[in-house]
């Protein structure tokens, strides 16, 4: 007897996507969302460069970082570091077949949010 085309086949257990990959969806997201938003923060907190017109006309320019928007951006980086490591380390568990996906956005994101935290903390 022939399998109908899209019917499971009998090594395949997996009923659709349960909590944890609900978790890893949303975790993955929203960091992202986060990180655009803390992209844009960081664009108008980070200290202002002096152009050669500016110096010439005498133009003030900012050279320290905003510290009103600094708590924010620090907060937003470091929870988007945080859900990707959750994310990476569930992944991590969860993957066992050579059919799974290995959701590289999420390192990525580790890697960005992280290198952003650092950066912070070293100019400071």
């Amino acid at each position: 007897m022939k399998k109908p085309i899209n019917s499971p086949s009998a090594d395949e257990r997996r009923q659709g996507k349960d909590a944890g990959v609900r978790f890893l969806e949303l975790a993955s997201i929203g960091g992202w969302i986060m990180f655009i938003i803390a992209s844009i923060i960081f664009h108008f907190a980070r200290p202002e460069l002096q152009t050669g017109v500016q110096r010439f006309w005498g133009i003030e320019t900012r050279a320290e970082w905003n510290a009103t928007l600094l708590p924010y951006l620090q907060g937003l980086l470091a929870i988007c570091v945080l859900l990707s490591l959750a994310g990476t380390v569930l992944r991590r568990v969860r993957a066992r077949r050579a059919t799974d996906s290995s959701w590289s956005n999420v390192v990525f994101l580790l890697f960005a949010a992280g290198s952003g935290l650092m950066l912070i903390w070293m100019a400071r």
